[in-house]
């Protein structure tokens, strides 16, 4: 009766492809899953400010509410996240609030913010996002951002989503948006779905050499000598 016979070499290499395959998959295990966000309400879903703490940096009262809620101007505007939108400016009011938020960070790592920002009206409005080491008062970053593209339609309003990347250098950072507007008659500028997260670190020098190891131990294992008794 005809039976299969494996060289000494071949054996030996389909030893090795069982361990190839365990090392691609502890090495595929180190690659982190979708990383957790640090904003707390970063889409003020509670209907307010929980999480934030917003100033007025001019003195007086902050010019920045929540809004979405039933039966409000903004009920029905098509937002990026959730029923609530942050509004800075309302009623005509001249640009004057900061809005807030500190969040535990690990220095040397690498944060990407994300957050939706539109022109609720005719006026261009703007806003400078800065994020700054608790500690140190050491800026990590600046930009100045711009919806230079407003609109009349309420419930057509083009809200953009920006990206931004920047290293800590201490335990906690301090995120801010500040309402830089010039002209706010008759306009918002509008805030949604502020996250930060822990960058996504590339796949293991040692992962992708175990993966590329796989096909070629498939291939050796798959090469048998036969031998007829």
């Amino acid at each position: 009766m005809p039976c299969l016979v494996y060289s000494e070499a071949t054996l030996r290499n389909m030893r090795l492809f069982p361990a190839a395959a365990a090392a691609a998959f502890l090495a595929l295990g180190s690659v982190p899953a979708a990383q957790a966000q640090l904003i707390t309400n970063g889409s003020f879903e509670t209907g307010d400010f929980t999480g934030w703490t917003l100033t007025a940096p001019n003195g007086g009262t902050p010019a920045a509410s929540v809004a979405g809620a039933p039966g409000t101007y903004f009920q029905n505007v098509p937002k990026p996240d959730g029923s609530f939108i942050s509004t800075f400016g309302g009623e005509n009011q001249t640009a004057n609030a900061l809005l807030t938020q500190t969040f535990a960070t690990v220095s040397g790592t690498e944060y990407v913010l994300r957050f939706f920002y539109a022109a609720g009206g005719e006026q261009a409005q703007s806003l400078q996002v800065q994020a700054v080491d608790v500690l140190t008062s050491a800026t990590l970053l600046t930009q100045d951002v711009v919806d230079s593209t407003p609109v009349a339609d309420v419930l057509n309003i083009p809200f953009d989503e920006y990206t931004y990347v920047f290293t800590a250098t201490g335990e906690n950072t301090r995120l801010s948006f500040r309402d830089t507007s010039t002209n706010t008659t008759s306009t918002d500028g509008l805030l949604d779905n502020v996250r930060v997260s822990a960058a996504v670190p590339e796949p293991s020098a040692a992962f992708l050499l175990a993966l590329g190891a796989l096909p070629m131990g498939a291939l050796i294992a798959r090469r048998r000598t036969r031998r007829s008794v």
